[in-house]
């Protein structure tokens, strides 16, 4: 068969551990249904690569080798229908699992942010300079001068020359061989 087929994911579960999945072709009468295809990759060595699997029930682009049926390959995965991509700005490069964990390259911001499904987030920050752990209510900043950690109105802040301890409307301030309490 010359050409590219759409086919649907029926499962991910691979005995051999050679990273296939099983597909099935609904638009391609005569086709083998529920046949294991391996995945086109980026990366792809013994113990190494890039490791992106579908979900069942999506759609993936198949070819097929020298054309014939028994021998598919996944050369890509497919967005269309209610499937939306995680991203719609083209100066971004995003990695979202189905569970909400992202790593963002934002070129435009000069930013690469790997967030957890619950909520915490690095970012490295090129125009800030900063590196930033969020997580809840506490925040660690880190910009090449100083470190400050900070969870609700309470503050540790670190630098080369100081180290100021900030909470409960008092402040204590170790710089310069002095201690300092407000």
């Amino acid at each position: 068969m010359p050409g590219l087929a759409i086919a649907e994911v029926v499962s991910t579960d691979d005995s051999t551990g050679e990273g296939r999945i099983r597909l099935r072709f609904p638009d391609l009468p005569g086709a083998p249904q529920g046949v294991m295809a391996p995945i086109a990759s980026a990366l792809a060595g013994s113990g190494r690569g890039a490791f992106l699997m579908p979900e069942v029930g999506e759609e993936v682009l198949v070819g097929f080798h020298h054309g014939q049926f028994e021998f598919p390959f996944v050369i890509g995965y497919l967005w269309s229908g209610p499937e939306r991509p995680p991203e719609t700005d083209a100066q971004n490069r995003v990695f979202v699992t189905r569970t909400g964990h992202a790593l963002r390259f934002e070129d435009g911001n000069n930013k690469v942010i790997l967030k957890s499904g619950g909520g915490r987030t690095i970012t490295l920050d090129d125009t800030a300079g900063t590196i930033t752990i969020e997580t809840g209510g506490t925040t660690l900043i880190m910009d090449g001068t100083a470190i400050t950690a900070s969870c609700g109105s309470t503050s540790i802040t670190m630098d080369p020359a100081s180290i100021v301890l900030s909470g409960g409307g008092r402040q204590v301030a170790l710089a310069g061989g002095a201690v300092a309490i407000t």
